[in-house]
């Protein structure tokens, strides 16, 4: 999958315009935590899985393709994780390449709104941690001040980043408790190549 995109987009850059691309680095706030799916051990309640606060960083590139419509795509070392509020506390960080592409609507002069899906490859995690991929969606907004952009955006993991099967006193299966990736994202962006649509 995120193969695919990165080889959409490559086509993609292959055919746009030097002159009405918009190229930036990015650098900002995430806010993550997981969220526990099918859970009929009661894991939700015996344990807080409270945000983690960390951070994001990477590049990103925009690119108008009709009126108040543009192309834009980002990509992101994010730190993501989670805390556990139990009986001790503990805090477990994922490191993730992150891939949103993104289509953004010019609602004001200076003010978008950003919606699309995202692909993010886990690069460093616990050794319990098997599972890669995170698959999800994101939006959120955006305002531009000349080169400055700042930016508020929700990203919602579609795809189960870890999974626990239980098994009940027999040994028997007895279902899955699976765990899904939220994140708030804050973040500035400098763009030192603008073009005014973008």
């Amino acid at each position: 999958m995120l193969r695919t995109i990165l080889t959409a987009l490559s086509v993609f850059l292959s055919f746009a315009s030097i002159a009405q691309l918009s190229l930036g680095a990015k650098a900002g706030a995430n806010i993550s935590r997981l969220d526990i799916l099918n859970d009929p051990s009661g894991l939700q309640a015996s344990l807080d899985y409270n945000y983690k606060t960390s951070f994001l960083a990477g590049a990103t590139i925009s690119y108008p393709i009709a009126g108040r419509v543009a192309l834009g795509s980002d990509l992101l070392y994010v730190r993501k994780g989670f805390t556990i509020s139990g009986q001790q506390e503990q805090n477990v960080a994922l490191n993730y390449i992150n891939l949103p592409v993104l289509f953004k609507l010019r609602l004001a002069s200076s003010l978008n709104v950003e919606l699309g899906p995202e692909a993010g490859y886990l690069l460093d995690g616990p050794a319990f941690w098997d599972k890669r991929t995170d698959l999800g969606f994101v939006i959120g907004l955006a305002h531009q001040f000349e080169q400055l952009e700042v930016s508020a955006r929700l990203s919602h993991g579609l795809s189960d980043v870890q999974e626990i099967q239980l098994v009940d006193q027999n040994g028997t299966p007895s279902g899955r408790v699976q765990f899904q990736n939220r994140s708030i994202q804050f973040a500035f962006t400098y763009y030192f190549l603008h073009s005014a649509k973008g």
